[in-house]
């Protein structure tokens, strides 16, 4: 169970002087999220008890505590107490999403689904609860319905990052993945260095390494025949945009086979999908479809490269794809990739806003 409102408590504490005693509740505070770092939900219970004890009228301090119970796996007993708090507005969204989850562990979907449609009553901008709705329809073998919940969570709070993620992870096995590359780029970008991002750029890696096929008969796949031929959403005698992303990836192929920087018959590496990717930008401005077909993530992706900082960008994209490639390259450009790092964190995926990546794009 993913731990969240501990920086709202830390925070609190410092917002708080009444507190008689400040240090000793940061203390508790601390362990308590320590042991529950390191899988000790019994112990930081009792670390937690003794926060409540200190500050009984702040209520994330129970929910912390909540989630302790279903580290647990006391589920019953979490939901007693969640009953009683759970519509707080000091726990947001999150207490109907850990009720929803408690009712789901217990086996009760139907109460699941309920308290995360209350939940959304009450936060209809939450991406939490739209990830759990989509969730249920995943695990009730509906995948267009799960999707059609990650893509509306992903416009309602387009910070949040798990629909992304759930998108990308979904389409990867599916004859659209290369919604599965676009959704997993976005998700890269609104959550950089946990487990899923090293997860996630490793996926995209393998997913062009796939999809690239020199020499042969079918050099480029990442889309089935049937995809590639439906007719596009807003302009049925157009080509469509799987249509379009497939034919410039397979000229920027060309091109990149004829330079000799990929080869027939070998494997895709990180330079060589440095180059592609490259090259399929340049060729996708060059056909005028920055304009005929809106993509936030594309978008981005001609700001970096106008800057200057592409190649370092799509370095750390796929980096978990070829580690050992990226270690070299990281070791023979340290300077300028560090110097790239500092700019990326200035220019931020702006996700303000909802994104325009495609799939459901309004």
């Amino acid at each position: 169970m993913v731990r969240i409102l501990i920086l709202l408590a830390l925070l609190t504490v410092h917002l708080h002087a009444e507190v008689l005693d400040t240090a000793a509740l940061q203390k508790v505070i601390k362990k308590a999220v320590n042991l529950m770092d390191r899988n000790l939900p019994t112990e930081a219970i009792i670390a937690w008890d003794q926060a409540i004890a200190l500050r009984p009228d702040f209520l994330p301090y129970k929910y912390e505590r909540t989630i302790c119970l279903m580290m647990d796996k006391k589920y019953s007993q979490a939901q007693v107490e969640l009953l009683g708090m759970y519509r707080d507005t000091s726990l947001f969204d999150r207490g109907f999403q850990l009720l929803g989850n408690c009712y789901d562990f217990l086996g009760d979907t139907s109460k699941a689904r309920s308290t995360y449609r209350e939940g959304l009553q009450a936060w209809p901008k939450s991406g939490r609860l739209h990830l759990e709705m989509g969730n249920a329809s995943y695990l009730d073998n509906n995948p267009k319905a799960a999707l059609e919940w990650w893509a509306k969570g992903a416009r309602a709070e387009p910070q949040y990052p798990s629909n992304y993620y759930q998108i990308a992870t979904t389409f990867a096995f599916t004859p659209y993945r290369f919604w599965a590359l676009l959704y997993g780029e976005a998700f890269l970008n609104l959550e950089r260095g946990s487990q899923r991002y090293a997860e996630v750029s490793s996926l995209l890696f393998q997913i062009w390494q796939k999809g690239i096929n020199p020499g042969t008969s079918d050099p480029v796949h990442f889309a089935s025949a049937e995809v590639i031929e439906q007719a596009s959403d807003n302009n049925p005698s157009a080509m469509s945009f799987p249509m379009a992303f497939d034919y410039t990836v397979a000229a920027a192929l060309a091109i990149e086979r004829k330079n000799g920087t990929i080869k027939d018959s070998v494997k895709l590496g990180t330079a060589q999908l440095v180059a592609l990717r490259s090259r399929f930008l340049k060729l996708w401005k060059e056909s005028g479809y920055f304009e005929k077909y809106p993509n936030d993530i594309l978008d981005f992706n001609a700001t970096v490269q106008h800057s200057g900082w592409l190649n370092e960008y799509l370095w750390w994209l796929y980096s978990f794809g070829d580690k050992a490639a990226s270690n070299q390259n990281y070791q023979t450009n340290e300077a300028r990739y560090d110097t790239f790092l500092a700019w990326f964190g200035d220019h931020l995926l702006d996700a303000e806003k909802p994104l325009c990546i495609g799939f459901q794009c309004q």
